[in-house]
């Protein structure tokens, strides 16, 4: 749509400001959100539809699938991830975080696959349609990784960090039995799986050392810092004093309240929402949002949750709509240090969706990322200079 570049007004629909819905043009002058219009402004007619910013997904590994949609089939990368910034654009995300695992473990998730993910995705640049990021998620027993995570603090555009640690007391947790499924996943039998696993955690000194290199370049590049599956509110008022301010996927709800009780965001799956439930039997999303523990959702694993994680909660209320928004939006533009987009308000990134809601359904007929109109379901609606 390189011929609808340039200033933009959407006209006549119900804009999602800070303070609410109103019915006032949303001016685009570029890249930017503006106050007013230029004299040669396209316009898109958002009769009868609400436009809010466009979504924010600050973890979600659905990306894989497109590269390895069963134990030890692989598909080229760049194909791959062109598939997946069709999916981010159809789910109305506008800016997405892969949570792209650095584990010690061979293949899918293996230190080599970040590399080739990473010179992949730089070789792309200019060809997606949304903003891909990379989430860092780092397994802590990964020291080898190191080096490589430092560097891409910088040399990647401003990415996240997530600290996990699935593995240290994997065999004494109620995971155990999932080691068979790992090992499929890493190519691995189940004795070498064992074997190489016990040397990546072996070694706790290099692993304490590991985490306090990491941490300090990431602060010092102002990456945000997620921690993953904390367990209770000693670790999450430990991995504070190190500098981890954002608690992704608290397994209690008490963790929750100890994050929220010092204004830390808290990220829940958007799945858990559109199931009912957590799929390992963790803290329920949809209580945790009605008690304010909850001020993120992400597509974890499944990219059209954030949408119908909303539609869900909101139940058709318009009012609703617009209190529930900021979950994909604004909150994980900041919890994610995008300081720029999330809302709708002069001098942010120009990234907004139209949506009709029938029978409260919402329904994507518009998506614009940096004031570029990248999916228009009806051209009627457009009006060009």
């Amino acid at each position: 749509m390189d011929k609808y570049t340039g200033s933009w007004c959407l006209a006549n629909g119900a804009v999602l400001r800070p303070d609410g819905f109103c019915n006032q043009p949303l001016y685009f002058d570029r890249h930017t959100i503006s106050k007013e219009h230029n004299a040669d402004t396209h316009t898109y007619d958002a009769t009868g539809l609400y436009v809010l910013p466009g979504i924010v997904d600050v973890h979600g590994d659905g990306f894989e699938r497109n590269i390895s949609p069963r134990n030890g089939v692989f598909f080229d990368l760049e194909d791959a991830l062109l598939e997946t910034d069709q999916q981010l654009l159809f789910n109305g995300i506008t800016s997405a975080f892969l949570a792209m695992t650095i584990s010690w473990e061979p293949g899918l998730r293996s230190l080599s696959m970040a590399k080739q993910i990473v010179a992949s995705l730089q070789r792309l640049l200019g060809r997606f349609s949304t903003d891909i990021r990379l989430q860092l998620r780092w397994e802590i027993v990964a020291i080898e990784a190191v080096p490589s995570i430092i560097d891409w603090f910088t040399s990647l555009s401003l990415p996240t960090l997530a600290i996990n640690d699935h593995y240290t007391q994997l065999l004494s947790s109620n995971k155990a039995h999932k080691v068979p499924e790992y090992a499929r996943r890493a190519g691995l039998s189940e004795t070498d799986y064992l074997s190489q696993m016990q040397h990546a955690i072996d070694r706790p000194d290099a692993i304490d050392e590991a985490c306090n290199a990491v941490i300090k370049a990431a602060k010092q590049a102002g990456v945000s810092i997620y921690s993953h599956d904390e367990t209770d509110v000693s670790t999450r008022q430990s991995n504070r004093a190190l500098g981890i301010t954002v608690c992704e996927f608290p397994l209690t709800k008490e963790t929750a309240q100890e994050a929220r009780l010092h204004h830390e965001p808290v990220i829940l799956g958007a799945p858990n929402v559109v199931r009912g439930g957590s799929h390992i039997g963790a803290m329920d999303a949809t209580s945790a949002i009605e008690q304010n523990l909850c001020t993120v959702l992400a597509s974890d694993y499944h990219y059209p949750t954030l949408l119908n994680a909303i539609t869900k909660l909101a139940k058709g209320d318009v009012a609703q709509l617009a209190t529930l928004w900021p979950l994909i939006s604004d909150n994980p533009a900041t919890a994610s240090q995008l300081k720029d987009r999330g809302q709708l308000v002069a001098g942010k990134r120009a990234d907004a969706l139209a949506l009709s809601m029938t029978s409260g359904n919402l329904k994507i007929e518009a998506v614009f990322v940096g004031g570029k109109p990248v999916y228009i379901a009806d051209l009627s609606r457009l009006s060009l200079q």
